[in-house]
């Protein structure tokens, strides 16, 4: 995490200038980025890999996340949001499947 957190206040630092898009030096600070990202995704991967059914447990709960998700915009779009008991379904499923992608 230490890394995580160099990289965030390096990108503080930078000052954007729309006539040079990507210097070199911006190129590598994505560079490392992306390394240090790629690095955290292959051991999240590599541990779901290793618990025996985990990783169908994973995609089954996305899938009915998504499910839920699309049900209450569903229901959102019909009632037109008039219903609390729609409008709470709605704000749920918008948050936890939020919160999913953004731990993703």
């Amino acid at each position: 995490m230490q890394q995580g957190e160099q990289l965030q206040a390096e990108s503080k630092t930078y000052r954007f200038d729309p006539k040079n898009i990507a210097p070199p030096q911006v190129q590598q600070k994505l560079w490392a980025l992306l390394k240090w990202r790629d690095g955290i995704y292959r051991s999240v991967t590599n541990l779901i890999d290793s618990v025996p059914g985990l990783e169908s447990l994973i995609d089954n709960l996305g899938e009915s996340l998504d499910t839920c998700k699309f049900l209450s915009h569903l229901a959102f779009a019909f009632t037109r949001g008039t219903s609390p008991a729609h409008r709470c379904i709605h704000n749920l499923g918008s948050m936890v499947v939020g919160e999913r992608d953004t731990r993703l």
